[in-house]
This record gives C-alpha cells, structure tokens and sequence, in this order.
C-alpha cells in the first residue's frame, strides 16, 4: 500500500457521512481500493468460529488474504468487513494496518451493498476510483492477479478472475450421469473481481430486488444488466476455503507442503 500505517478504526452507522468528510482530501484520482468481503459464517467447514478467522500456518485466513492487497504497491485503500459479533476480534487483528475494518451485512449482497456505499463515498465524483473485491476466504491470491486486475480496470468497467475448467463435467440427477458437458469455454470464477466503481455502483442501483437475491457475486451486476466482464486469468492455488477438505489443502499450503 502507498499509505503510511494508522491504526484500524472503529464502524458506526452512517459510513457515507463517515468517510465522505475525508472523501478524497490528499488522494489522487484514479485511488485503487480493495474490499474484502468477511461478513459471512463458512458453516460448511464445521469449525467452532468463522472460517476466516482459523488460523493457516499460524496466521488467520482473513490476514493472510488481506496481506496480499494491503502489501500490493498500487493499492491505496484496504477495508475488511466483517460479522457484527467479530468486530473487535477483527479490529485486533488489523491494528498494526492501514485497513479499516467495517461491520457486513447478514448478506453477501448485502456486504456488497455497503462495499458499494462505502466506495461511493471515498471516491465521490472520481470517476476513475478502482475498486477490488476479494473473498476473505481465498488467502493465497497472488500479487500477479492484483496487478492483472487493476490495469485491466483501468480498460474496463469490469473484471473478474477466472481459471479453464481442467476436468471433465457431466450433468447428473438422481444419483446418476445423464449428459456430458464440454468443458470448452467454461472457466470458475475466482476473486478479485474488480470495477471502475462509478459503474459498479450505476448498475447495481438499478437492479430489483428480485435481481440483487439471486447474485453469488459482484461480477453478477454486470451479468445482470448486460455489460461486459473482461477475464484475467486465475491460478489453481487461488482457491475459495469452503470445505473441511479444503481447509486442510490449505493447511498443507500454509505449511509449506504440496
């Protein structure tokens, strides 16, 4: 990060008045900022806590994704938002940081909806504000796909990282196979996903509600309303931690294993 090192700060109601007040006093335009989205449970791995919060390696998930963005160069801004009942545990966990740590909602879509404010408010009439999503739980995005994303952001409205299928795919029910599906021009979506925030924040408001309940990601507003997505290219060990089985291959990462 370009920013000298403060202290992680507090959230209350109202961040739009909160951070438009700084806005962007001291900021260049075209300021890059990345949001990592750790609002949500990870039930699925069966863990006692938030998934992101287990430690890999002896550092917690949500640092070590984060650390990507907050060690990039040409990123200015990280903020992190996190379960209401996990604010001061997360606060802790980025006091010696730039990032701002933020209170998510009960939703994905509804962290986004505050990502989106949030953004909204720091770049006021910055059309050229980048801004990076980031799944808190894929900690080992690498600096190469940060900076694919951001130059490609700076092209496009839209961008998103996406890794070729490699195996092959059928389509089953019942319990069993009824058709094969060719795996050509098939990719799997990864993080970050990345805007000109301007946009990002045009588009989602005018989607229905209806429309908003069905996105899995913020890459769906563009999907949505009919707007390109530009691909940069992911990497296997970009992977989203949703399983025990998957916590363990991170563990064996983390380790230093294969």
């Amino acid at each position: 990060m370009k920013n000298t090192q403060v202290k992680a700060r507090d959230t209350e109601p109202g961040i739009s008045s909160r951070v438009g007040a700084r806005s962007l006093l001291g900021m260049a335009r075209g300021t890059v900022l990345a949001a990592i989205l750790a609002a949500g449970r990870g039930e699925r791995v069966g863990a006692a806590m938030p998934k992101q919060y287990l430690p890999l390696g002896g550092v917690p998930m949500l640092r070590r994704a984060a650390d990507a963005f907050l060690l990039h160069r040409d990123i200015d801004r990280v903020a992190v938002f996190c379960p209401p009942d996990w604010l001061e545990q997360t606060q802790s966990l980025f006091a010696d940081t730039p990032a701002e740590v933020l209170i998510g909602g009960e939703t994905r879509t509804a962290t986004l909806a505050l990502v989106i404010d949030y953004a909204q408010a720091l770049f006021g009439d910055d059309a050229d504000g980048i801004l990076l999503t980031h799944d808190g739980a894929r900690p080992f995005v690498s600096a190469k796909i940060i900076t694919e994303n951001i130059a490609a952001a700076r092209v496009h409205d839209a961008c998103g990282t996406y890794l070729a299928c490699a195996d092959s795919l059928v389509r089953g029910t019942d319990g069993f196979v009824n058709a094969a599906i060719s795996r050509e021009n098939i990719y799997r979506a990864q993080t970050p996903q990345t805007f000109r925030a301007c946009e990002l924040a045009h588009h989602f408001a005018a989607l229905t509600d209806a429309q908003k309940s069905t996105l899995t990601d913020a890459c769906g507003v563009f999907t949505l309303v009919g707007e390109p997505i530009f691909m940069v290219p992911g990497e296997p060990a970009n992977f989203k931690i949703t399983t025990a089985a998957d916590l363990h291959m991170a563990e064996k990462i983390a380790a230093g294993g294969t």
